[in-house]
């Protein structure tokens, strides 16, 4: 499923389609991992709704890194967007709910029972999520449930082609991508089953079960996938400047790692050079 960008146009057109079933709706603008806009969208809650019944921290930083070159500011953004910011919104949510029958939902990332090392701060920001509705569920009980859903792959990220995408959805156990209604239907079951706490269901179609691993499917498969990507990006001359770049990062995340991990260090070593060439040509001209 492609993206649409997140616009004040598109905000207001969702909002008026809502609220033709009688619903109120209300907007609040806000950047999640600056301490004044999470200030500023508490009290215009406070301010619009009597009460809170229902959180659902679904807004993430999803950005590029590496134990290799992350950087400290994108580490403590995606600490404070993904995780901070939660933990922050649920203890003022816990200040302000009535009765028992109250909701923490919590969208975390199917990755987090699938480990990997890339996306680094991205990964271990969920991660860390993942342990906070756990603990969160012990110390909320019994007004507050607290659960999570680890969603696969939905919505085609901004440095995929559709081509990768589709890929990626094909390579899950059920063959297709998880559609955002699957993710409403988990909400509403968590919202109506009053049993339930603590929990995270992956939403993946079994992505994170994939048992398709380097271990798996062979060395010479591995080999194959790396011929690929090199042959790809030996041949970045012939593309325009923007698929130059998509195909140096996908080529930095995926191809340039397994070649690492199969000890293919030339390959490697040509892989990187390539991608930092095309990703930073000044530096490289320097270098």
């Amino acid at each position: 499923m492609e993206k649409e960008p997140i616009t004040i146009k598109g905000l207001e057109k969702l909002k008026k389609e809502l609220s033709r079933n009688s619903t109120k709706v209300y907007l609040v603008k806000g950047d999640l991992s600056k301490d004044p806009d999470l200030k500023k969208i508490v009290k215009f809650c406070k301010k619009k709704l009597k009460y809170f019944d229902c959180l659902i921290n679904n807004a993430s930083l999803f950005e590029s890194d590496k134990l290799e070159n992350f950087t400290i500011d994108s580490w403590g953004k995606h600490l404070r967007t993904n995780l901070r910011a939660p933990a922050y919104l649920s203890k003022e949510f816990a200040k302000n709910i009535k009765g028992r029958n109250n909701n923490i939902i919590n969208i975390i990332d199917q990755r987090v029972f699938k480990l990997t090392p890339i996306f680094m701060a991205y990964t271990l920001s969920k991660s860390a999520l993942h342990t906070l509705t756990k603990t969160m569920a012990m110390r909320l009980r019994p007004n507050i449930k607290v659960n999570g859903i680890a969603p696969g792959p939905t919505i085609k990220s901004k440095r995929q082609t559709s081509k990768h995408f589709n890929r990626q959805a094909k390579s899950t156990l059920l063959k297709k991508a998880v559609g955002p209604e699957d993710i409403c239907d988990t909400v509403d079951f968590f919202i109506n089953n009053n049993s339930i706490t603590g929990q995270v269901i992956a939403v993946d179609s079994g992505q994170n079960l994939n048992c398709k691993t380097s271990d798996i499917i062979g060395l010479k498969e591995w080999k194959k996938i790396i011929a690929v990507g090199t042959t790809a990006i030996r041949v970045l001359e012939s593309m325009s400047d923007e698929k130059k770049i998509q195909k140096a990062k996908e080529t930095s995340e995926l191809h340039a790692p397994i070649a690492r991990r199969l000890g293919l260090h030339s390959i490697r070593v040509e892989l990187d050079d390539l991608c930092f060439q095309t990703l930073h040509p000044r530096r490289y001209l320097i270098l």
